[in-house]
Order: structure tokens, then sequence, then C-alpha cells
């Protein structure tokens, strides 16, 4: 795994986590908030075992302007999960919108982009697993556009609509 791949996990609600390096891996669940951890674990077990890995598409930006997007990418989850904490309400949320990026959803980016560049310590404070990762993307391109910038309403995207907008937009899985 490298910087900014995107895992799927299709079981259940499902799941979704990113690629912070190929060392670990962020993601947020019931029992804890948007975190790092170890992309393998003692007995080398990977993290993504069971899931569906997708890239970005980094080969249409370019080595030196990736290694930047990478970096930044890296910075909006770690602002992210200083101040996210798992929402249930958030995930019960995902049944009541759409998923359509629109004006409600812009706003709220631009909301959380304003509170980033302000230095706020809180950037937004209940996440579900698929919005942290979405957000971190958005963050990230908002300014760019481009094939990176996952265009969902981020507070109603489920994993299943993130796996389907991911192939759609960046084609299939690497694995899994």
């Amino acid at each position: 795994m490298e910087t900014g791949d995107i895992v799927i996990f299709s079981s259940g609600f499902g799941h979704v986590a990113m690629a912070f390096d190929e060392r670990f891996v962020f993601h947020a669940n019931e029992t804890s908030n948007f975190h790092l951890v170890a992309a393998a674990d003692k007995k080398g077990h990977l993290f993504e075992q069971g899931g569906k890995v997708f890239r970005p598409p980094w080969e249409k930006m370019g080595e030196a302007v990736t290694a930047n997007y990478k970096a930044e990418l890296q910075e909006n989850a770690k602002a992210i999960g200083r101040s996210a904490k798992y929402g249930i309400y958030r995930a019960v949320r995902l049944f009541l919108g759409d998923s359509t990026y629109g004006p409600n959803a812009a706003a709220r980016l631009q909301k959380y982009r304003d509170r980033m560049r302000a230095g706020s310590a809180k950037t937004v404070s209940k996440i579900t697993c698929a919005e942290a990762v979405i957000l971190s993307y958005q963050l990230t391109f908002l300014e760019h556009g481009g094939p990176c910038f996952i265009k969902l309403d981020a507070a109603h995207a489920m994993p299943s609509t993130l796996e389907k907008w991911l192939r759609a937009n960046w084609g299939d899985p690497i694995s899994g």
C-alpha cells in the first residue's frame, strides 16, 4: 500500500480506511475515532486483507506534484484525526441524505477548510469512516479539483457509495 490508497470492506454496512503510508492506515469506527493503526499486525496480517484497495490516479499528475499532494493528504488526515470523533448519529444520517455533491456539501466543505486555515483545533467534530476519508481528499483537492477530488457529499456517502464512485472514476481496485 502507498499513501492515499483507499481500502473498502464490503461486509455488513461496510468500512473504509486510507493508507497514510506503507506502514500505517487511517480509519474510524464506532469504538475509536479517526486514528492511525499499523498496516500489519505483529503476526504480519495486513490491514487490507479482505478489502478492496483503490489507488488514486496519481499518474495523471506527475511525480513532483504527486509527492506534494500525498504530503498534504497526510496533513489533512492528521488535522481531521485531531478533532474528529466517530459519531453514531452521523452513521444513521447516512441513510437520510443524498450523497450527490451539491451546494450543501460544498458549503460544509468550505466551512471545514476555513476552520483549518484559521488554525482552529477543530476541523470537524463528528465523523464516519467513509466521511473521514472523503474529507481528507476533498480538503486536499478542493482548490485543485482534478481526478482525485471525490465528488460526493461526504456526510451522506456510505462505503458502498464511495466504492461505486471510485470504480466509475478511478477504475477497478488494484487488489481485493
